[in-house]
């Protein structure tokens, strides 16, 4: 809202019939019927807003974590998750045989880190390994079962060896496989789940 002197603006009589109702205070003066302008149409707000929610999403989607863009744009965690939440309600969702197609392509990057019973051996170093073992975790989850912390870190034991639920728990909701309450009591698997088509070898 801008600020403007009275006296540049209306003529002295005017101005004088105003002074009997409103006398050195401020008067906001609404537009006229018609002319309202909606949120961000004056300073592209909306667009530059679409721009960085676009860009947030393509950053997602090449392997960036929740709290590594929640640090590169400067904005809560919380709204990033909103965002990405948003922007993947835009995109069309793969369809079956995609989905399976990455399924199988994730279980075969990590073929290597399992043991015979199929429990992760070692949590990989290498970003695109390691997103391939989180989403082959994300796999023993049931989709729209929420699950206790207690009952999140029992499921996990029973798939890796290392002894460390506690970091996968947290690197699958840092990865958006799972979402949580604020404090961390119910778990939930994410739908759609996250795909990371150029992550790094």
């Amino acid at each position: 809202m801008r600020y403007a002197r009275a006296q540049d603006l209306i003529p002295a009589e005017l101005l004088a019939q105003l002074q009997q109702y409103v006398d050195g205070a401020y008067l906001y003066v609404p537009r006229k019927q018609g002319n309202h302008l909606s949120w961000g149409e004056r300073t592209q707000s909306k667009q530059e807003t679409a721009r960085r929610n676009a860009a947030i999403f393509r950053d997602a989607q090449q392997g960036s974590s929740v709290e590594a863009l929640a640090e590169r744009y400067f904005l809560s965690e919380k709204t990033i998750r909103r965002i990405l939440l948003e922007e993947r309600r835009k995109t069309p969702q793969a369809s079956g045989n995609e989905q399976e197609q990455l399924t199988m392509c994730d279980k075969t990057q990590i073929e290597s880190f399992l043991d015979p019973q199929g429990r992760l051996k070692v949590f990989p170093a290498k970003r695109k390994k390691k997103l391939s073992a989180l989403a082959y975790l994300a796999g023993k989850f049931e989709k729209g079962k929420v699950y206790t912390e207690q009952e999140v870190n029992e499921l996990l034991n029973r798939w890796h060896l290392f002894g460390d639920p506690a970091t996968l728990r947290r690197e699958l909701y840092n990865n958006r496989f799972l979402d949580r309450e604020a404090n961390g009591s119910r778990y939930w698997l994410e739908d759609p789940q996250p795909v990371f088509p150029e992550a790094d070898e």
